[in-house]
């Protein structure tokens, strides 16, 4: 069947009006891109033309729930940013349910209401996209949804109310979180976009030798190979290119950039 029927084929099933079938085919095949290719065959199509034809099939129906399965893989990174938009708004607009299963950690965090992050078929924390990416449960969410740089932690002392100093191997630092940690010794992290060049009375300052550095528009992405002479890899991200000698500068990370994980296991 061509573009237009196989969008339709649902509306048929479910005998929709024809007059409402044509106007919901020509709404989904502009959603997804496709009006210069609506009488097309799939043989004529790319294999992301033909994915963004499921796509549109799918969810012209308006169905109560919707099952997606990394239904953007194919698409380029442009056409893939338009389309994930366009769920959004159809999910808001016709009030679907929306299940969808991706290994994209930016999709995930731009579409969804509620994350489901799973580790070999075993939940390891639900919540808000803000709760799965600056409260995370454990280092495997830590480190799969965004980047993040993770140490064992010897929690010294409670400097006062949710305020905590803790010992790493990179040296000591303070920590304010308004969840208490689960242990005095466990895992820590920080996100590489939590550092900033240090400045004249920064707390948890810390000096490194670079070993890579990548321009990327808005932020230079640093990789670190030492963190105050502590052989280490860990990456930082600046909002502008810093001007450095011999490799290394001076960064540091805001109290509330740290976060507390699970109990380090005992051997």
């Amino acid at each position: 069947m061509s573009v237009e029927h196989n969008i339709a084929f649902g509306l048929n099933q479910k005998g929709v009006a024809k007059a409402e079938q044509i106007e919901r085919v020509q709404e989904a095949v502009a959603q997804v891109d496709l009006g210069e290719h609506s009488h097309k065959m799939p043989s004529e199509l790319s294999g992301g033309q033909q994915q963004r034809v499921a796509l549109a099939r799918a969810m012209v129906t308006r169905p109560a729930v919707i099952l997606f399965d990394e239904p953007l893989s194919n698409l380029d990174a442009k056409l893939r940013e338009s389309v994930r938009f366009e769920i959004r708004e159809l999910q808001k607009r016709y009030n679907l349910t929306a299940i969808y299963v991706t290994h994209d950690q930016a999709e995930a965090l731009a579409m969804s209401d509620k994350i489901v992050v799973l580790n070999r078929g075993r939940i390891e924390q639900i919540g808000t996209p803000e709760d799965i990416y600056y409260r995370p449960a454990n280092r495997f969410v830590a480190d799969f949804i965004g980047a993040a740089n993770i140490l064992p932690a010897q929690v010294n002392k409670a400097e006062q109310a949710n305020t905590y100093s803790v010992t790493t191997e990179i040296g000591d630092f303070i920590v304010e979180s308004d969840e208490p940690p689960k242990s005095d010794n466990i895992f820590v992290c920080w996100r590489p976009e939590d550092a900033r060049l240090a400045e004249e009375g920064d707390i948890n300052r810390f000096q490194v030798r670079v070993n890579q550095m990548a321009f990327m528009g808005n932020v230079t992405d640093l990789l670190v190979e030492s963190i105050n002479d502590v052989p280490l890899e860990m990456r930082i991200q600046l909002p502008k290119q810093p001007k450095f000698q011999d490799n290394q500068l001076t960064f540091s990370l805001p109290k509330t950039g740290i976060r507390f994980l699970e109990e380090v296991p005992h051997d």
